[in-house]
């Protein structure tokens, strides 16, 4: 029998914040870019994820995370099988967030599937590694506990020496779960491969990044048979109720995820699901094409006559300026991340917009930070071997209440009364000059102590 592949996240984020009091609905909504990319509004006219549960197979989620607490069903930690599957990573509460992050409610921004709920299965421990028979039983587990949909946003570890992530086992949970009816999605890798994990013929929606000019991200794995989404930029559900910005295939993967649950919950099974998606991209010269779901949704209502009323954004027309942009996706570039600070609820406690990178084949020590303390993958596949570790920065987000817990970048940061930090453009500054010149800084904050150095 061949042995269980250790893995790790498909994960490549870049993630950036900032804090401000913002009183409208869904204060993040304008800058999720991906939401008017794919054509969310116009899906959500027709269905926005009812009565479809979507397994997240991950690190975990957030149980107490305002803006997923109401999406949950319960769930499975096989990592830890006597205690709730909590996130100790935070990789799966970004991918949760993307998904079925609650809409209107006045916090963050909103899920691809607002309404659709949430059901949390740990098969990675808080350093994102973990075993194929853990994926393979989390996905059997999810599909006997009446999931709609699975996402697996992981990978097998490039250069482990340990097997693949798809073994017979999980390629077998994965065709079971077929079977059953069940749409499985997974995450194509940041190789920049023209391969994926994932043999041909697997009946997996496998999903590769675009970027904000809806081009072939350029550290995404990709074949022709890859579904793009929008992986760049994406702002999402973070750890200690906080909010983060990522890159990366994981995060791709998520946003068709949660296109399949509205689809779904539009009346079509998984086979037709599946066939909307891929029938329905726009050419981008590359794999499938990027995912259309104003144009999937729109045939689906057509073929189940599904008709709910679309997500009530009126409040954030009221009080932040327009809602939910109606245009086409694609239309227009949207604003590079730099451009988008991630911002947050002067309501919620004082929580990191962390920022991590993919893991690596070695696990980082035990001891660890509250929140993701993480090596990266190569940049660039290595014909010599992986690149060095590239730890990243994590910069909390101080609670306008709590100035004490700015952040230091190589010096204290002041907080204004209004809370936000005065110092952030400095350090990002810091930041972006250390990563030109290859140094190394050291990021110091009121929680914890990371090292960041930029990657060969």
């Amino acid at each position: 029998m061949a042995r269980p592949a250790v893995v790790v996240l498909a994960l490549l984020a870049v993630l950036t914040g900032g804090t401000a009091a913002l009183a409208a609905d869904d204060p993040l909504r304008d800058q999720q870019w991906h939401l008017d990319r794919i054509g969310a509004a116009e899906a959500w006219t027709v269905a926005q994820g009812e009565g479809i549960v979507v397994a997240v197979v991950d690190t975990g989620v957030s149980l107490t995370h305002p803006d997923l607490i109401d999406r949950l069903v319960p769930g499975r930690d096989l990592v830890d099988p006597d205690t709730p599957p909590d996130d100790e990573n935070g990789h799966g509460t970004l991918v949760a967030g993307i998904i079925a992050a609650t809409a209107a409610n006045g916090r963050g921004g909103a899920g691809i599937a607002p309404s659709a709920a949430i059901m949390p299965v740990r098969v990675l421990d808080a350093a994102g590694t973990g075993t194929s028979r853990n994926v393979a039983e989390g996905i059997r587990w999810a599909v006997a506990n009446g999931a709609d949909v699975v996402n697996l946003s992981l990978t097998d570890s490039p250069g482990s020496g340990s097997g693949e992530l798809i073994t017979t086992e999980v390629e077998l949970a994965i065709r079971e779960s077929d079977e059953a009816g069940v749409l499985v999605v997974g995450a194509a890798g940041n190789e920049a491969r023209r391969s994926t994990p994932y043999r041909a013929g697997v009946p997996v929606v496998v999903v590769a990044a675009s970027d904000l000019q809806d081009l072939p991200w350029e550290r995404s794995n990709s074949d022709p048979d890859t579904l793009f989404a929008p992986g760049v930029g994406i702002v999402s559900t973070y750890l200690e109720n906080g909010y983060a910005r990522a890159d990366g295939t994981s995060f791709a993967a998520p946003v068709v995820a949660g296109a399949a649950a509205v689809l779904r919950s539009s009346g079509l099974d998984a086979v037709q699901a599946r066939e909307r998606l891929e029938a329905t991209a726009q050419d981008i010269g590359a794999g499938r094409g990027l995912l259309d779901l104003a144009a999937a949704a729109s045939g689906a209502s057509a073929a189940a006559g599904a008709s709910p009323d679309p997500v009530d954004e009126s409040q954030d027309e009221a009080q932040d300026g327009p809602g939910v942009d109606q245009r086409l996706p694609g239309r227009e570039p949207a604003p590079p991340p730099s451009e988008l600070p991630v911002r947050r609820s002067a309501t919620e406690p004082a929580a990191p917009a962390a920022t991590q990178e993919p893991m690596a084949t070695t696990a980082p020590s035990a001891t660890r930070a509250p929140a993701a303390s993480v090596r990266p993958e190569p940049a660039r596949p290595q014909p010599s071997g992986p690149a060095t570790p590239t730890p990243a920065p994590v910069a909390p987000t101080p609670a306008p209440s709590a100035p004490s817990a700015a952040t230091e970048v190589a010096a204290a940061t002041e907080t204004r009364a209004d809370g936000a930090a005065t110092g952030w453009p400095v350090a990002l500054a810091a930041v972006l000059l250390s990563s030109l010149a290859g140094a190394h800084l050291v990021v110091r904050t009121s929680r914890r102590r990371v090292d960041w150095r930029h990657a060969p």
